[in-house]
């Protein structure tokens, strides 16, 4: 987003065409993440409504379809969620019976996920949706532009993950 076209304005009652000016957010990477964010959840929203789940399925079963086996750790840790609010998502998921949790042959402490019959068949059938969600993405940028910022989310990431919570604020 241009940060010259925006005017600089206290006025908040009467915001320019453009929006909003952002202040100390112009220059910072999480308030435009979380916008984005915000916008792909109600795509998500809008465009996987007829399956009835709620936010975090699509994404659940996508992880579980790709990795089964995979236990609600391992789907707390890759998606930096907390495993309270997994369970929840999993719960609503095996409640519609398109998720089995079952006991671990190898370990008795971990539970393996993995789709059922009517998950796959589920999880297939949003396909054409779920690539609707980020068509705009697709047309905004370039396969190139695409893989890059792809790669620059990862590095972000792996900053994220690498730093506690509380580095450099005391």
């Amino acid at each position: 987003m241009p940060t010259s076209a925006v005017p600089n304005s206290t006025d908040c009652e009467a915001p320019s065409a453009q929006g909003l000016d952002r202040g100390r957010l112009r220059d910072r990477v999480g308030p435009e993440l979380r916008i984005v964010r915000n916008l792909l959840i109600a795509r998500v929203s809008s465009a996987l409504a007829e399956f009835g789940l709620r936010p975090g399925g699509y994404t659940m079963m996508a992880l579980i379809a790709a990795n089964p086996g995979c236990s609600q750790s391992d789907l707390s840790r890759e998606i930096a969620m907390d495993k309270s609010a997994v369970v929840g998502i999993l719960d609503d998921l095996i409640g519609k019976e398109l998720v089995r949790r079952t006991r671990s042959q190898v370990d008795r402490r971990r539970h393996d996920l993995e789709l059922t019959e009517k998950g796959e068949q589920m999880f297939a059938a949003m396909q054409p949706a779920s690539d609707l969600i980020e068509q705009p993405i697709v047309e905004a940028l370039s396969p190139d532009e695409r893989a890059q910022f792809l790669a620059l989310l990862q590095r972000m990431r792996i900053g994220m993950e690498a730093s506690p919570l509380k580095a450099d604020i005391e």
